[in-house]
């Protein structure tokens, strides 16, 4: 399925990679979320999203917007791309791939399948990104929540 913007979000519950469960609604309470998917199979591309999204997290948890990553991998792999990107904010693992398939983001789905999904507090999506420029990455994210929506 394609999300657009305007669609709203579908639920999912995965595990952090120390086996916690961890639903997308359970984040709707507090903060909009920007969602991104990292895939083992296009390591640099994975590599400079994670990267990215590290330097902004902090400054997206003061605006309202919570950061979570979803890696199409098993647990332990999942464990090792935090640990690899020295990653802060909560990432998942999707070891069957069913919600990056889902959401349209697995590996090998599409040409060039989304990387990263910004969901209002409503849980409906805000804004769908097939590529991020790290230096506008902020200002994208927060135009796309908008103020009422953080």
């Amino acid at each position: 399925m394609e999300y657009l913007p305007g669609d709203p979000a579908p639920h999912f519950n995965l595990k952090d990679p120390g086996g916690r469960p961890v639903m997308l609604y359970d984040f709707f309470e507090k903060a909009a979320v920007v969602l991104a998917f990292f895939s083992a199979a296009e390591p640099e591309r994975a590599g400079a999203l994670a990267a990215a999204l590290q330097r902004e997290a902090e400054g997206f948890r003061a605006a309202g917007v919570e950061t979570l990553g979803i890696v199409s991998e098993p647990a332990d792999d999942a464990r090792r791309f935090v640990e690899r990107h020295g990653l802060t904010f909560t990432v998942l693992a999707d070891d069957d791939r069913s919600v990056s398939r889902e959401f349209g983001a697995e590996p090998g789905s599409a040409a060039d399948p989304p990387l990263l999904f910004v969901i209002d507090r409503r849980g409906d999506v805000r804004w769908v990104a097939r590529a991020v420029d790290p230096a506008t990455l902020r200002d994208s994210v927060l135009a796309a929540v908008g103020d009422g929506d953080r």
